[in-house]
């Protein structure tokens, strides 16, 4: 929308993928600028740290640690997990977190969209990023700080190959300006 408002005749075309797609798009000139989680080694690709959070523990409403202040491995014991798939990075940090606590891991998914939906239905619980679950607002999810503490990064990448113009460096802009208004407000 804050794009939108200043640039309302540029086009933009918003496709989603995987990091290392996005990368390789990013590298081969197929898009100006990617937004990632993780970053891949690919020659003619900057990478920009854009954001880092936390992640969090999402349990339905009037789950038994609804109302915790923090939730820790050992808390999730035997619980039902929808978990990120395996071989994501973020997915690696979380089981070194519950090393020697055993979840039931039930589901995997790679999106925190899906994720959370499954939450509200009551399938389980899981660790994400705070970023989006507060940003989706979903109803029935309750949200609760996680420790140890598993960070969530987010990249900017840009081609080496393109130069940035105007509406780029706005559109990042404009990005990061709505990840820290998510982050002030609801985190």
């Amino acid at each position: 929308r804050k794009f939108r408002e200043q640039y309302p005749l540029v086009n933009v075309i918003v496709e989603t993928s995987e990091s290392s797609n996005i990368s390789s798009w990013v590298a081969h000139q197929h898009c100006d600028i990617g937004f990632v989680s993780y970053v891949s080694e690919k020659p003619g690709v900057t990478a920009e740290l854009f954001n880092s959070s936390n992640a969090i523990c999402v349990v339905p409403c009037g789950h038994r640690l609804s109302h915790h202040k923090v939730i820790a491995p050992i808390d999730l014991e035997g619980e039902s997990f929808i978990s990120l798939p395996s071989g994501n990075v973020s997915r690696k940090m979380i089981d070194e977190a519950f090393a020697g606590v055993a979840r039931v891991l039930l589901l995997e998914t790679p999106f925190a969209a899906t994720i959370c939906c499954m939450v509200r239905e009551g399938i389980g619980v899981s660790i994400v990023n705070p970023i989006f679950c507060h940003a989706l607002r979903l109803p029935g999810i309750a949200f609760v700080a996680f420790e140890p503490a598993v960070p969530f990064n987010s990249y900017v990448l840009t081609s080496d190959m393109t130069p940035r113009d105007t509406h780029t460096d706005h559109f990042v802009d404009c990005v990061r300006f709505s990840f820290n208004s998510v982050a002030h407000h609801h985190v």
